[in-house]
């Protein structure tokens, strides 16, 4: 049989409206009653339903939180830091993924934030669902988005500054001597690849070098996509001598497409990631990446979310977090001959 606040009240001796009191923590409830109820709750393990606190409080105690996937490294750090901001609070997470599709995120976006809720955090969101998060944010929903560069210039946000850190990993290539650098990119649809994408176009325009289409190849952010782009870069007839994925997973399939293709990293091609996840020190060779601070974007979303609940004014809606190039060993002076023309290897 189900639990009900009429049988704690039963055991308690007590109405049911000392037992709401009791769980939202009211203060006119005499101690020992409050104890002898509190005791009653842990020891049958009762909890009460969502619906009815938050139609007594006008608050859920929960929060929502989107996220594209938990098979992804970065997702995971980002939610680290959401945890770890709302441990000191009194709230829990409630957790939806999305598997990066626009229709399952508009889907569990409406189902959070109708009355599930007090407010929701969006991990990278797709641009053909903003419609319906653009809607809430009219109507005063709190929400937070992280790692989102649209169109929507107050749509509380927090990312890392992709753009000045995808130009510093193509500057330190270019501090090394290379010039013909190619770049895989993320989905175009996220902001965030689209920054990438134009700090790369920046740092070879600074250095007074031409935009070749071909060095441009589009990946997905997967370890595969990253491992299929490389292959094309690498057999090129005049393949690039270094190469910028736009995160460490694709980093690390073109890691795995340079063995298969009998190349040495940094020797015959150099590599630079973006992220810095856990895995990339333990790369061989260990990955030069840019380093994302992404528990402080988790956290920083936290602290956001919670002041739009309380009604505060936010002080700035878009925050962007400064990245940090971690160079290690899969970055070098390049050869003059990368060693592959038409997909063959010269040895």
């Amino acid at each position: 049989m189900k639990l009900t606040i009429a049988e704690i009240a039963r055991r308690a001796g007590v109405s049911k409206t000392t037992v709401s009191r009791v769980l939202n923590d009211r203060p006119d409830v005499d101690q020992a009653t409050r104890q002898r109820i509190q005791q009653l709750i842990e020891e049958t393990g009762y909890v009460p339903h969502v619906a009815a606190v938050s139609l007594a409080t006008g608050r859920t105690g929960l929060l929502g939180l989107l996220a594209p996937s938990l098979l992804r490294p970065w997702t995971i750090q980002i939610i680290q830091g959401i945890a770890d901001a709302i441990d000191s609070t009194d709230y829990e997470l409630v957790l939806y993924t999305t598997s990066m599709a626009e229709r399952n995120q508009e889907m569990y976006a409406r189902a959070l934030a109708h009355g599930l809720t007090d407010g929701l955090i969006v991990i990278l969101p797709r641009e053909g669902g903003m419609e319906y998060l653009t809607n809430l944010r009219k109507q005063s929903f709190p929400l937070v988005l992280i790692d989102y560069r649209g169109q929507t210039p107050d749509m509380p946000s927090v990312t890392a500054a992709n753009l000045s850190g995808a130009f510093g990993a193509v500057e330190h290539l270019l501090s090394l001597g290379h010039r013909r650098i190619g770049i895989i990119t993320g989905l175009m649809d996220l902001g965030c690849s689209r920054d990438r994408l134009a700090g790369y176009r920046e740092a070879l325009q600074k250095a007074g070098l031409g935009i070749d289409p071909d060095l441009i190849v589009a990946g997905d952010f997967s370890e595969p996509s990253g491992y299929e782009g490389m292959r094309r870069l690498m057999t090129l007839r005049e393949p690039p001598t270094a190469v910028f994925a736009s995160n460490d997973e694709m980093a690390l399939g073109a890691m795995r497409a340079a063995r298969d293709l009998d190349l040495r990293i940094p020797e015959d091609v150099s590599l630079v990631g973006f992220d810095d996840v856990h895995m990339a020190q333990f790369a061989v060779p260990p990955l030069t990446t840019v380093r994302q601070p992404m528990s402080d974007m988790g956290r920083r979303a936290v602290e956001m979310l919670l002041l739009q609940i309380k009604g505060d004014n936010l002080s700035e809606s878009r925050v962007v977090l400064p990245t940090e190039l971690i160079i290690r060993e899969s970055t070098d002076i390049p050869k003059k001959d990368p060693g592959v023309r038409n997909g063959r290897h010269r040895g």
